[in-house]
């Protein structure tokens, strides 16, 4: 048995945490508060030993969202330091600590409260203690990015760690895992691309070199860095962050999943690039396998990825493949969206033109007639070149030669007055024409 208050006050404290592990909030709330009453009784009220059985009854108030009695612990606490000389610095802390539990909870308003408060009390401290106002300063800068608020979310976070870098020059794990945050919030414009490229290859490096295992922060930085990458062309490079990222995502499974189907997609459009054609299509299945995990039947996501599967097969002239996902995607978007939903002109067309080369001609024929009548819905008396086109493919296939001839006309003619005369398009209507007219 523990024999002196110091002893006897831990045991308290130890009680009403393996309680609260355990689940047993009210028997942890009643340790916590008799910790309290013991500390002060013995180690008198401003006591650092009150102050340590005040604080975990406050996280034990605010994580259950009582909030009124949670506030009179961190006011007490609060009192206790302000009567200390050179303590300011652990009322900012104290402040961003109860901030960081409202914000996983998700109560921004009052996360937002204590941030200000911390920020303000922060101009007060000395050199020495100045990082707890760099720390401040990021974890508003986090705040502004939960709340997707990005333009001061970018202003906190780099005023941020321009302070701390007159402390202590980046990079440190705490400043790389905040330039990460404050790259996926400059991100956003396009013209911000080489700034977040120099955060990430600055930051990702730092924090590889420490984490034991991969996390999704630096999954999402890899991934910016394969996007950026991807779309300036430098596809090689864009591999390499894509499979880091990948390699991450995987790791945090299940929470990362919609992520990790996001960078599937975009890994399946680099190694297209790159023309690894087996990768890339096991990459779009794996994307398609997990949207149809992760979202309902006939979803916009699941959609999405089978038309970026069905591309792959039709340019590839892989049109049994494509078959199926082509019907199913025009299922889902009449299931989902109604018979008369715009955006069945194209596929209805893909699909008359797989069906075509398949010799389906019926079925092709009565597709392609509806994908017309979409677009002279959206533009009367003006058919798509494309429906029209296939069309005179169509004809041509069956032999019909005339009937191809002037379809195909009519397609090159619209194709002049829509795209100009440069479409590539225009080749293959004329080299069609020749051929059709060397038959007749």
């Amino acid at each position: 048995m523990p024999h002196s208050p110091k002893e006897q006050l831990t045991e308290l404290l130890n009680s009403a945490q393996e309680n609260l592990r355990e689940n047993r909030h009210e028997i942890a709330r009643a340790d916590s508060i008799q910790a309290v009453q013991f500390a002060e009784k013995h180690f008198g009220a401003h006591s650092e030993e009150s102050i340590d059985a005040l604080r975990p009854l406050m996280e034990l108030y605010f994580h259950a969202d009582e909030i009124e009695p949670g506030y009179e612990c961190l006011e007490k606490i609060d009192h206790i330091l302000e009567l200390r000389k050179n303590q300011t610095h652990d009322r900012v802390y104290l402040y961003n600590d109860v901030a960081v539990i409202f914000g996983n909870k998700r109560n921004s308003p009052e996360a937002l409260k204590l941030l200000t408060r911390a920020l303000a009390l922060s101009e007060k401290v000395d050199k020495e203690n100045i990082k707890v106002r760099v720390h401040t300063l990021i974890n508003l800068g986090y705040y502004h990015f939960r709340e997707q608020e990005h333009a001061e979310c970018i202003r906190y976070i780099e005023k941020g760690l321009a302070e701390g870098n007159a402390v202590k020059p980046y990079p440190t794990p705490k400043y790389a895992e905040a330039a990460i945050i404050l790259a996926r919030a400059l991100f956003e414009n396009p013209a911000n691309n080489d700034t977040v490229s120099a955060l990430l290859e600055n930051a990702l490096p730092v924090i590889t070199s420490i984490a034991n295992t991969p996390n999704e922060s630096t999954g999402i930085g890899y991934m910016i860095l394969g996007i950026i990458y991807f779309k300036s062309g430098h596809y090689t490079r864009a591999q390499f962050d894509f499979d880091k990222a990948a390699t991450a995502f995987e790791y945090c499974q299940p929470s990362a999943q919609h992520r990790l189907a996001n960078c599937y997609s975009w890994a399946h459009d680099n190694e297209v690039k790159l023309g690894n054609d087996v990768r890339a299509e096991v990459l779009a299945k794996k994307a398609l396998t997990l949207t149809n995990e992760l979202y309902a039947e006939h979803s916009d996501e699941i959609i999405k990825d089978k038309v970026d599967l069905l591309h792959f097969y039709v340019q590839r002239q892989r049109y049994i493949d494509a078959t199926p996902l082509l019907e199913e995607v025009i299922a889902s978007i009449e299931t989902r969206h109604g018979r008369d939903d715009p955006q069945l002109q194209q596929h209805c067309n893909n699909l008359g033109f797989v069906y075509v080369h398949l010799e389906r001609f019926p079925l092709a024929e009565g597709l392609l007639r509806r994908a017309q009548k979409f677009a002279l819905m959206r533009t009367p008396s003006v058919p798509c070149p494309f429906v029209t086109k296939n069309l005179g493919l169509m004809y041509q296939k069956m032999g019909y030669s005339e009937k191809a001839i002037i379809e195909y006309s009519k397609a090159r003619k619209l194709f002049i007055e829509q795209h100009g005369e440069s479409h590539p398009m225009i080749q293959f209507i004329d080299n069609a024409l020749t051929e059709c007219r060397d038959t007749q």
